[in-house]
Formats: C-alpha cells, sequence, structure tokens
C-alpha cells in the first residue's frame, strides 16, 4: 500500500506461495493478518484484487468458493480499520474481511475526500468459509467478526461510492456483509452512494441469519 500510494493507478496483487503459506485451515485461503494498521489507500485509481491470488495458482485455494485472501484484524488494536480509503475511483474486491473477537475493528472505512470508489465480490464480517467460525485462523481465540462492515462517513466530501452494483455500467457483483457486531454498513453524511446486490445479515449460501 506504501508503495501504491507514491504510484496512483497502482494494480495490487497477490502471489503467495503455497509453500510456507499461512491459511485457514477451514476453507483454504490464504491469510494475511497484520500486527499494525495498514496506511490508508490515499492514491487515486487504486485496485485490490484478490482473485489474482487464484490466477497466480491456476485456482481458487478457498475450497468453499469464497474469497481466495483474507485480511484478518485478530491483531489489531480497537477501532482499526483493515482498510481505508480517503482516494476515488478504488476498486476492492474479492477479499474475505473480518476482526477480532472483541469485535471492535471496521472493515472497509470510506472517508475523508473518498470518491467513487467500488466494493464488489467481498466476505465482510465472516470468515473465509462465510460462517461466524474461525477455528481454522492462524489465532483463532483473537479473530472474530469485523464491528462496522463497511464504514461511509463524509469528512470533505465522501460520495458516489458502490458497494456492490451488479445492475451498473461495469457491472460489480454483491458483497456478503454478516456477523458485524454493529452494523452491516454505516453510512453518515454522505450521499449518492450505491448499495446494490448485495447478500446483508446471512451466511454466504443465504440459508441461515447471521445479522449484523
Amino acid at each position: 500500500l506504501t508503495s501504491a500510494n507514491a504510484n496512483p493507478g497502482t494494480t495490487i496483487v497477490f502471489q503467495i506461495p503455497v509453500t510456507g503459506a499461512v491459511t485457514d485451515t477451514v476453507s483454504g485461503a490464504f491469510v494475511i493478518q497484520p500486527a499494525t494498521t495498514l496506511p490508508v489507500i490515499a492514491a487515486n485509481g487504486t485496485s485490490i484484487d484478490g482473485a489474482t491470488q487464484t490466477s497466480f495458482l491456476g485456482s481458487n485455494p478457498n475450497t468453499t468458493g469464497g474469497p481466495p485472501i483474507v485480511i484478518s484484524g485478530a491483531l489489531l488494536g480497537a477501532n482499526a480499520d483493515l482498510l481505508a480509503v480517503s482516494a476515488q475511483d478504488c476498486i476492492i474486491q474479492n477479499l474475505s474481511l473480518s476482526g477480532r473477537s472483541a469485535g471492535t475493528v471496521r472493515g472497509i472505512h470510506l472517508t475523508g475526500t473518498a470518491n467513487n470508489n467500488t466494493v464488489s465480490n467481498c466476505v465482510i464480517g465472516l470468515s473465509a468459509a462465510g460462517t461466524l467460525t474461525f477455528s481454522g485462523y492462524p489465532t483463532p481465540a483473537q479473530a472474530g467478526p469485523t464491528a462496522i462492515g463497511v464504514l461511509i462517513e463524509s469528512t470533505a466530501g465522501t460520495a458516489n461510492n458502490r458497494i456492490g452494483d451488479p445492475a451498473g455500467t461495469p457491472a460489480f457483483p454483491g458483497n456478503v456483509i454478516a456477523g458485524n457486531t454493529q452494523h452491516g454498513i454505516q453510512i453518515t453524511a454522505s450521499s449518492f452512494n450505491r448499495i446494490r446486490g448485495n447478500t446483508i445479515g446471512t451466511n454466504a449460501a443465504n440459508t441461515a441469519g447471521l445479522g449484523n
């Protein structure tokens, strides 16, 4: 992210080799578990795509069909953001985002001048298997759901962001947003945002209610 912030328009790809990879032993997804808060995405046009890991391996390591890459907030402090965006025209897609057992980590935070950004095909609040069970994570006792799945708040004109949007042009698949301890999606003083085509408050299979 630090390099991307110095180079607007960067696409962040994942090419994690199988040997030595940290995985969720339940789903097989690769787990990234930062010990400190990641840099805010501040460069316009930044794209983060977990599906690049599938392209690198030739198949999705997540045997449940969910996102191949997990960003876990199990080791982060209270009120931290897994991914925060203050830039424009960024895309976050094909990731699984979860918090810590204390339930105070936010998933995606769009703030500042975050405009025209897209969040697509992510699982936010649940495990990589799309449930509230984190037993396969590297530190299962500390892992848990996020507090707020997606927070959009205007401090300097945040607007026109898309959370899912399968009917849009271009089309972006919806997200699974569930299990969050406070809110699935929270919008404060921000306008013209589109929230369409998401599965909210259920497991990934849409067969059981998990709330937010």
